[in-house]
């Protein structure tokens, strides 16, 4: 939605209002794949592979723009000023949907392939596998060499449209996050002589950026806020020194 407002305020004074508004829908669905689902090995991952667990099936995105700007000109022997505002305000709403297509943790790389290969291999191939205390495998709650039972599996955690937290997928993977900026300026159009002409202004723009939706103090990263050779408070800093000189002739 757009809407201009002019006004003549007099017959060398004249008003530009200009006021926006839009939204947009960004769904996005996922490409179908032969590629396995999210795969590692260890929570300290040493080796993964699959497709990210975080992009399927789909990502719902919604982004709104509001947009107003108001120009004020004056007219006064050979020059023409001009100077006004601008404030532009958006918000990104988005769910990421996570572990549709499963997310798999395993204790090693051995004990996945023994998972992962067909159980008509033989005891200690396939789903049911079970680790012994001594690094040999055989099936889940059978008997291992020398003695006791194979009461672990070779996979730590598998998750399927689950959240970590208690959360639901959705409320795990949204966010909402708004953008502020703004925008000052001022410049002349100066008529020197009937064939020469001087332009120049003045513009200043700001960006005001979001807090994080974690702090910074929660993060991985948290404990090195407090220690000098980290150079960053875990924060986007906002951009308020935007200033652009101009100045052209013709």
């Amino acid at each position: 939605m757009n809407l201009n407002f002019f006004t003549a305020v007099s017959p060398r004074k004249v008003n530009e209002g200009h006021f926006t508004y839009s939204r947009e829908d960004r769904p996005r669905t996922a490409v179908k794949s032969n590629v396995p689902a999210d795969t590692a090995m260890g929570f300290s991952t040493t080796f993964r592979f699959g497709a990210p667990f975080f992009l399927e099936p789909a990502v719902d995105e919604v982004f709104k723009r509001l947009q107003v700007r108001d120009n004020f000109s004056i007219l006064q022997g050979k020059h023409t000023y001009k100077f006004g505002g601008e404030f532009l305000h958006s918000n990104n709403t988005q769910v990421f949907r996570g572990f549709f297509t499963g997310r798999y943790i395993f204790d090693s790389v051995l004990g996945f392939l023994h998972y992962a290969s067909l159980a008509s291999l033989g005891p200690g191939f396939g789903p049911g596998t079970g680790e012994c205390a001594n690094g040999s495998f055989t099936t889940l709650g059978g008997g291992c060499p020398g003695g006791g039972t194979a009461s672990s599996s070779p996979l730590l955690l598998y998750l399927q449209h689950a959240g970590t937290n208690g959360t639901t997928t959705d409320a795990a993977g949204a966010s909402d996050i708004n953008n502020q900026n703004y925008a000052l300026f001022a410049q002349d159009k100066w008529q020197i002589l009937p064939n020469f002409t001087l332009n120049y202004g003045l513009r200043w723009e700001a960006q005001l950026f979001p807090d994080p939706v974690i702090a910074p103090s929660q993060t991985a990263y948290g404990q090195n806020l407090s220690d000098p050779r980290f150079p960053s408070t875990g924060k986007i800093p906002n951009a308020t020194k935007m200033f652009q000189p101009r100045i052209g002739f013709a």
